[in-house]
């Protein structure tokens, strides 16, 4: 039986899930409230593992985003996932949530030179990194951050650099004016 991978993330305000099946095609689930994680996490993971047609022996590996972020998300998030995973005896992989969304970013976006990821870290501060294109690769070269950073610096030449695309994991994310 071929096996599936899941991956998890609980870095931001909402929790999301993703389930990559054997077939290449993938499901995934997000919650839409604000720190719900600990409510809405295992029923997300159920609902893909339904909607992928497997049960979780079915899960081969697992991927878990580890920030930055929200620490008490990523705490919900690591530990449901290293209990999951060490209940199905199966290996697990801290990414960078930064790096992931990086490459989708990228992908979808195949003239940018670059990407430059932002997430709110609260009382003005934002989490930021930044990332350049690496020719025949579909991941990017992290070349700055990640760091938190007040939210007047964004303009800065560090991160507005020419061909850049911004990104964020926030729903309702906009630069300021």
């Amino acid at each position: 039986m071929a096996s599936a991978a899941l991956a998890l993330d609980t870095s931001g305000s909402f929790c999301s899930v993703a389930l990559a099946l054997a077939d290449g095609s993938v499901v995934e689930r997000a919650s839409s409230g604000e720190g719900d994680h600990f409510e809405r996490l295992p029923s997300l993971v159920d609902e893909a593992l339904g909607t992928g047609g497997i049960i979780a022996s079915g899960i081969g590996c697992m991927v878990v985003g580890v920030g930055p972020g929200s620490f008490t998300g990523l705490r919900i998030g690591l530990s449901y996932a290293k209990g999951l995973a060490t209940a199905l005896r199966v290996p697990l992989q801290g990414v960078s949530s930064f790096d992931a969304l990086a490459v989708v970013a990228l992908a979808d976006h195949p003239q940018a030179s670059g990407v430059v990821v932002v997430s709110d870290a609260r009382r003005e501060e934002v989490f930021i990194a930044a990332y350049e294109r690496q020719a025949g690769s579909a991941v990017g070269k992290r070349v700055a951050g990640p760091e938190i950073v007040p939210v007047s610096s964004l303009g800065g030449a560090q991160w507005d650099a020419p061909g850049r695309v911004w990104c964020s994991p926030l729903r309702d994310f906009s630069l300021p004016g």
